[in-house]
């Protein structure tokens, strides 16, 4: 009964030091806007512009000139890179419409990209929009997994999805959501994800090694006894 014990408590003891070690860490990049624009840019209609706001906390507004050229919000350097930390989390931001009849039904709300290629939101700017009202703040969220996202008008697997996010050069977000002028708000955006330490190969071996060396010598103990 003695020796059961203890594997029981060896074997509870390694259980809970390998969870410690691969306690999840939250990683986030993200944009606040609460001085300044922080390096965000615009791209798309030459009379357009992009400006901030010291309102609500601080935001960025592109208001559009309606000129044919769809108009985007250009993520700054930080949200470039290999990005693979946070697949499976997510990537979020406050939208403001000042505006929304005649909406540019079919473009994509956000996008990914990549030498590989470019990854846009499944979900798209519909007519009528959906979920947005006029003049208020609103969040959305976009999981970062395949499912929620497209690669060439389908849904990429996960190694394709995977190699983008580990090479991304561009991070935009839609300031074009109607035909016509309008002002467009952004804040808050954030890619939000978890990293897992996982205890190097050298280490966790050892540490079965002792456990397992351990438990020997008590069952040697234990037999010499009886």
């Amino acid at each position: 009964m003695q020796f059961k014990s203890f594997i029981n408590i060896i074997i509870l003891l390694s259980t809970l030091v390998w969870t410690n070690d691969s306690l999840a860490t939250p990683i986030t990049i993200e944009s606040t806007f609460d001085g300044n624009s922080e390096g965000w840019g615009r791209s798309g209609d030459s009379g357009s512009s992009l400006r901030y706001s010291n309102g609500n906390g601080g935001f960025i507004y592109i208001q559009d000139a309606a000129s044919g050229i769809t108009d985007w919000f250009i993520a700054p350097s930080k949200f470039q890179g290999n990005l693979s930390n946070f697949l499976d989390g997510f990537f979020s931001f406050d939208i403001r419409l000042s505006i929304l009849s005649n909406p540019t039904a079919g473009i994509p709300f956000a996008t990914i990209r990549s030498s590989i290629g470019e990854l846009q939101t499944a979900i798209r700017v519909s007519n009528p929009i959906q979920d947005l009202k006029a003049g208020q703040w609103s969040t959305l969220s976009f999981q970062l997994t395949p499912d929620s996202w497209l690669l060439n008008v389908r849904t990429p697997n996960l190694t394709e999805f995977a190699s983008i996010l580990s090479s991304v050069n561009q991070i935009r977000i839609l300031g074009d959501w109607r035909s016509g002028t309008e002002t467009v708000s952004l804040d808050n955006v954030k890619l939000s994800g978890n990293v897992h330490a996982v205890p190097e190969p050298s280490t966790a071996g050892a540490l079965l090694l002792g456990l397992i060396g351990l438990s020997l010598l008590y069952g040697r103990r234990a037999s010499s006894i009886v």
